[in-house]
């Protein structure tokens, strides 16, 4: 599912999105085909939901570089994560 959602959206450079794709619920990021983390997220749990497999949407931070751990501040990601065969998983 996480695959297929990937190869079927273009994903918004969130350096230069419209705000009109963020936090847009899960049918519009579906009709769009365009999301930022935060409508990606938000079809996979839509799904996974439909599907019976329990998930959550986790905000947080994002850090490409090692001097960025421990910067707080606006929260600027989103992600999954699944519970399977009683196992957490954490896709991003």
């Amino acid at each position: 599912m996480y695959s297929e959602i990937h190869k079927k959206l273009e994903n918004v450079d969130s350096s230069t999105y419209e705000e009109k794709y963020n936090q847009l619920d899960a049918e519009k990021v579906f009709k769009e085909r365009r999301a930022v983390c935060d409508g990606y997220s938000r079809l996979f749990k839509y799904l996974c939901d439909l599907s019976q497999i329990k998930a959550v949407i986790i905000k947080g931070y994002s850090r490409t570089l090692s001097n960025e751990i421990g910067i707080t501040g606006d929260v600027n990601h989103s992600w999954n994560a699944v519970l399977l065969n009683k196992n957490g998983i954490f896709l991003t």
